[in-house]
């Protein structure tokens, strides 16, 4: 059994001025609305006439999806799955451009992780079904046999740019993190084509861009995980707070630089997307050591920070690890991008554990 819902992320309030109570007018705006990245998406400028914008957003979007997809024949990722361990595929080659610049930052990750989170998660990842509706469990034994070529060190990236693998059978799965990238790179093209505020949602993933004419905050609300909610209408799940973010703060690279800036806010969960097998209940986030889902007691982390690929890839992380060991874990990374990236991590007896910049009211 499988209960799939739009987000998780609630968008409170989401034009609204910082008194949560004046909407802005719908004809000041441009809104698009998609299905891609196996999610409800949607773009929110509040700006009119930006219609074509919001098109050609989505259709980078899709264009991306198709290059870093485990699941679309044609993909760059299908292709280095189904190469031989030394794969003849260059980063420096248009076609493998955005999954090098991908694999690259996941195998940053999997070393910053201690191999919590790795790329090479496909193995493991093509045995568990959390979308039909049908997913068992798979054979200890499978999974066994699939861990063999799942770990770190499984697949790099050489000076030369060329991609290699330990053996023919690696796959890469970049489900905890190329949606991240895609969300930052449409907020990049979207502000390249001169736009100076807008809300992206790709499911779990929420990119602010700018601030609002009125300067009043913008206020994401996260929602309080259950698997109870089912086919129950966004607006209508329960939220445990908001986070605020003034529109104007945060990203260095982009005060550095004088353009828009922007802010992310991801959720990932145990609650959202999982499997019944009899009386156990496994989610989709697996653990490449186990080959099952991990054994944490967070249902729910979110990342706050500039860039919606890292905040992905943390976000995973923090469950991964466990509240105790993603709190040290989120500090220290915290620290080392200066102050940049905050978390709101929920445990399975419901406590909140909340980073001193996270803003959450």
């Amino acid at each position: 059994m499988i209960r799939r819902t739009i987000a998780t992320i609630l968008i409170v309030a989401m034009l609204l001025c910082c008194g949560c109570t004046q909407q802005v007018a719908e004809d000041t705006v441009s809104f698009g609305e998609d299905w891609l990245l196996n999610t409800y998406c949607y773009i929110k400028i509040l700006e009119p006439g930006k219609d074509e914008a919001i098109k050609d957003c989505f259709k980078l979007a899709r264009s991306l999806e198709g290059e870093l997809s485990k699941t679309i024949e044609s993909s760059a990722v299908s292709k280095i799955n189904k190469a031989p361990a030394v794969t003849g595929f260059n980063c420096d080659d248009p076609e493998f451009v955005n999954a090098g610049v991908v694999l690259g930052n996941a195998i940053d990750f999997e070393v910053l992780s201690g191999g919590d989170f790795t790329a090479s998660i496909g193995p493991v990842s093509n045995l568990w079904d959390f979308t039909s509706g049908e997913g068992k469990a798979p054979a200890e034994e499978e999974i066994q046999n699939a861990l063999k070529v799942v770990g770190t060190k499984m697949i790099w990236i050489n000076e030369d740019g060329s991609i290699e693998k330990a053996a023919d059978e690696v796959q890469i799965d970049f489900g905890a993190i190329a949606k991240g990238y895609i969300a930052s790179q449409c907020a990049n093209f979207l502000r390249d084509s001169g736009v100076q505020r807008a809300i992206l949602s790709f499911g779990g993933n929420i990119v602010l861009l700018g601030q609002k004419e009125d300067q009043s905050p913008w206020a994401v609300g996260i929602e309080a995980p259950t698997r109870e909610h089912g086919d129950e209408v966004l607006e209508e799940r329960e939220s445990i707070g908001m986070v605020a973010w003034d529109g104007a703060s945060g990203d260095l690279d982009a005060l550095a630089n004088g353009v828009a800036p922007a802010m992310s806010i991801v959720t990932s969960g145990t609650y959202e997307r999982y499997i019944e097998d009899g009386e156990k209940i496994y989610h989709h986030i697996l653990d490449p050591k186990t080959g099952r889902s991990a054994e944490t007691d967070l249902v729910s982390a979110t990342i706050i920070g500039p860039d919606s690929m890292q905040c992905d890839a943390l976000a995973t992380i923090a469950i991964l690890k466990g509240s105790s060991a993603a709190q040290e874990f989120l500090e220290e990374y915290k620290s080392v991008s200066l102050g940049q990236y905050e978390y709101v991590l929920i445990t399975e007896a419901g406590e909140i554990i909340k980073s001193a910049g996270s803003n959450l009211i």
